[in-house]
């Protein structure tokens, strides 16, 4: 099965590799001017063009204007889906994480196709995106069929008509891919209208006064106007109010001036959250200092005999070695425990998570009658017979995009099952069992005058605080054969279906390996910390402590207080 983050960075380097460029020669290329867009466009071939001499090497292009309409923003036109260099197909992706503002723009003569519908598919509320605007382009295609005529030929009222159409059938292709949108992202969607637009028609309008400069595709477009709608477009004024509204710009600057007054509040938005986290973090933080502090006072304040402290010093030491391997050796079985229901639970829930998509996947699969017309020939007729049968065949129909969709949210439950959150329940686990095996062994071996359960459950902490959690993504692993939109049905129905298949078998063979490196990696992690050690030396560490708190009653108890008070004048 094809890695496609793999074999697009593979895609890269082959290219590279082929061009036999110097780094050094690039470096002239850093920043590139232009006097005009043409001469800019011209020259960014070499670097955005699918045969570029440079494209390998490009991973963004960064474009200045002098733009007042573009102040504090930052537009990102993303290479799209299907592209035919897989590496910058990839770069979509992360692209669409990083924006606050999407804009899907689609031909309105195709409108929402399958590969926008795909790219639907790809936008999840993971992002944090704020707005979603489909903008349906070339709308200048769409005003000489049955709209003009339904509409009398009235421009604004065939935009308008054209305008309510679009944004109908995109509100049914919504509902149709309704289950694989997460809830706010599908809001998102139905919040705003279907905006229309035309790059062709807003060139004219730029350029209005030099008619004699626009290309035959222009100079069609304006015969076509006055054709069809002489009366708005028979004298300049007119037709320059006209074009305006056929191009629809101001209507998208206003959006754009939305958004840069929603900026500052995203940004402060998002701002607030990371000082949220940051702040609930420090507030744990210091319950845990103040915690410790305050059970030192009381150690303090109660442990008046110095005699009696030195003597459990001394009994300690010389269990030492004894105490440290009985506590190693039964942190090592409740480890190997461990390691053993984790991954009795782990491969039940990811079998399930399997065999749950699976039966989802299969109910997306139709099995439709379809008619044909047999011929038995013209001989048939001599004897009797008919010469043309109806005959059926059974059809598999499948709608990929459902399915699709099954096996994304299989991805993202799987790396759910294996994030930090869902394993930091586990070791929750893990930390009640040591705590409750390895207690009794210390007091059977040090005594229970020696025990300090606060003691020994940061040691255990120290130790769980050890493991490593990486995080799993699966999201780069889809096959291109299984990108496909829209109703599939016959061969192309089954040979997507067998894919599928075959890639739900090599997936969870995928996972269940993932599975078990990641917990061998942690068991031995686990393993190799000496527990029963550091119980011990934590105990000589903290009796040596207290020993010279004592033996300094009144500066430590000063100290301890001071500490709790500035504790206490942290706001969090």
């Amino acid at each position: 099965m094809k890695n496609d983050l793999l074999y697009a960075s593979y895609d890269q380097y082959e290219r590279i590799d082929k061009s036999k460029i110097d780094l050094i020669e690039l470096q002239e290329f850093k920043n590139i001017e232009a006097s005009n867009m043409d001469i800019l466009n011209e020259k960014l071939l070499d670097f955005v063009g699918v045969d570029g001499k440079y494209m390998p090497f490009t991973k963004s292009v960064t474009i200045k204007l002098n733009n007042e309409n573009l102040k504090d923003i930052e537009i990102i036109d993303t290479p799209g889906i299907n592209d035919p260099i897989s590496s910058r197909e990839a770069r979509t992706e992360d692209l669409l994480q990083e924006c606050d503002v999407i804009f899907i723009v689609s031909p309105s003569g195709q409108f929402l196709s399958n590969e926008d519908i795909v790219l639907l598919d790809r936008i999840t509320n993971k992002e944090g995106i704020q707005e979603i605007y489909i903008i349906a382009s070339q709308i200048d295609n769409q005003l000489y069929g049955s709209e003009k005529d339904k509409n009398g030929g009235v421009l604004p009222k065939v935009l308008e008509s054209i305008s309510e159409a679009l944004t109908k059938h995109t509100q049914e292709i919504l509902n149709q891919n309704k289950e694989h949108l997460s809830p706010d992202i599908f809001k998102k969607f139905f919040k705003n209208d279907v905006l229309y637009s035309s790059g062709a028609i807003y060139s004219m309008l730029q350029s209005f006064e030099n008619k004699q400069d626009w290309d035959a595709n222009l100079q069609k477009i304006w015969e076509n106007l006055n054709l069809h709608y002489p009366d708005y477009f028979n004298d300049n004024e007119s037709a320059k109010i006209n074009l305006s509204l056929l191009g629809n710009i101001p209507t998208i600057k206003n959006i754009l001036e939305e958004v840069r007054a929603e900026k500052d509040e995203i940004i402060e938005r998002r701002k607030n959250d990371f000082i949220k986290a940051k702040m609930e973090s420090l507030k744990e933080y210091k319950e845990e200092i103040t915690k410790d502090i305050e059970q030192n006072i009381e150690k303090i304040e109660s442990s008046d005999d110095i005699e009696e402290i030195k003597k459990q010093k001394n009994n300690l030491l010389k269990i030492k070695i004894e105490t440290s391997e009985a506590v190693t050796w039964k942190y090592k079985d409740c480890i190997d425990k461990f390691r053993i229901n984790l991954k009795e639970n782990l491969n039940k829930e990811i079998n399930n998570l399997f065999e749950s998509t699976q039966e989802t996947i299969y109910n997306f699969e139709n099995n439709e009658k379809e008619s044909y017309t047999y011929d038995h020939g013209f001989l048939s007729t001599k004897f009797g017979s008919d010469r043309y049968e109806t005959r059926y065949n059974e059809v598999l129909k499948v709608k990929a995009i459902a399915v699709r969709g099954c096996l994304k949210k299989l991805i993202e439950r799987i790396e759910d099952l294996i994030s930090k959150e869902e394993l930091d329940k586990h070791i929750i686990d893990l930390k009640k069992i040591l705590l409750k095996e390895i207690i009794p062994v210390i007091i059977n071996k040090a005594g229970v005058l020696n025990i300090d359960e606060h003691q020994i459950e940061r040691a255990v902490r120290n130790t769980i605080d050890l493991i490593e959690y990486q995080k799993i993504d699966y999201t780069s692993t889809f096959p291109k054969e299984i990108e496909k939109g829209g109703n599939l049905k016959g061969t192309e129905a089954e040979e997507f279906m067998e894919c599928v298949y075959n890639y739900l078998s090599n997936f969870k063979t995928k996972v269940r390996k993932a599975v078990e490196i990641y917990i061998s990696s942690m068991i031995d992690l686990l393993k190799r910390e000496k527990l029963g050690e550091n119980v011990i030396l934590n105990y000589l560490r903290n009796i040596e402590r207290l020993e010279n708190d004592i033996n300094n009653k009144e500066l430590s108890l000063t100290k301890y207080k001071y500490i709790l008070e500035q504790l206490g004048d942290i706001k969090c």
